[in-house]
């Protein structure tokens, strides 16, 4: 079974609520690093990159840090280290939307930001 292009596999993912664009992309990332695929990969964390909204400080600014060392890896084709960062942010963030309240809101998008 191939994979679908990454362009039109991204679109797909934009489609879904953010909380599950989210941990798609990370499940997408994860299936590039398994098939050593830089350009599924590095689609991945550009969208991730122009996911993020810099409004939030500090927090962004880390995310950010971390996807340009994710790219700067896949540059090196070290696909074992991006896997295990990808993997932990999706373990970090399914943990923490299994545990939010019921009925909370999904997080803010800003919509300029879903290319």
């Amino acid at each position: 079974m191939t994979a679908a292009p990454p362009a039109s596999a991204i679109i797909a993912l934009r489609e879904l609520p953010i909380a599950q664009r989210l941990l798609g992309l990370y499940e997408y990332g994860l299936d590039g690093c398994d098939r050593q695929s830089d350009e599924q990969v590095r689609a991945v964390i550009e969208e991730l990159i122009g996911s993020l909204d810099f409004n939030f400080g500090d927090i962004t600014e880390g995310f950010a840090r971390v996807y340009g060392y994710c790219l700067r890896k896949v540059a090196e084709s070290d696909f074992d280290r991006v896997a295990w960062i990808l993997r932990e942010l999706r373990d970090t963030w399914a943990r923490a939307l299994m545990e939010a309240p019921a009925g909370s809101p999904e997080p803010p998008v800003d919509p300029s930001a879903a290319r």
